[in-house]
């Protein structure tokens, strides 16, 4: 399982805000951090994330859940930075984001009233 800090240094290495020998700023994790509990608390659907409180915390989606919350936090950080977000990172974000919808909403027929 992945870490809320290696989240956010994938999500920073998205928008080339670190470098690979670098390492995040402790303001930046926690601003960071705070963004990514905003963003997966605010989403439409249920996917078990439960707040970040700590940056070793292992986060508690299920893998598939990750991809999107990379790309999508590394769209939302990237203002912060004056970052531009290059068109195939907003492709990702939006693919990934089409995924998770489609993996945890389900569609049923609905049944209708015999009258």
């Amino acid at each position: 399982m992945t870490t809320a800090q290696q989240i956010i240094a994938d999500a920073l290495d998205e928008i080339q805000v670190s470098e690979a020998e670098a390492s995040i700023s402790d303001f930046e994790a926690q601003s960071a951090k705070r963004e990514l509990n905003r963003m997966m608390l605010s989403l439409p659907v249920k996917t078990g994330f439960t707040e970040v409180e700590s940056l070793s915390e292992t986060l508690s989606v299920k893998t598939n859940a990750e991809d999107f919350i990379k790309k999508n936090l590394a769209v939302r950080l990237a203002s912060s930075y004056n970052r531009p977000v290059p068109a195939t990172l907003a492709q990702a974000a939006a693919q990934t984001r089409r995924d998770l919808m489609r993996d945890y909403v389900k569609l049923r027929p609905l049944s209708y009233p015999t009258t």
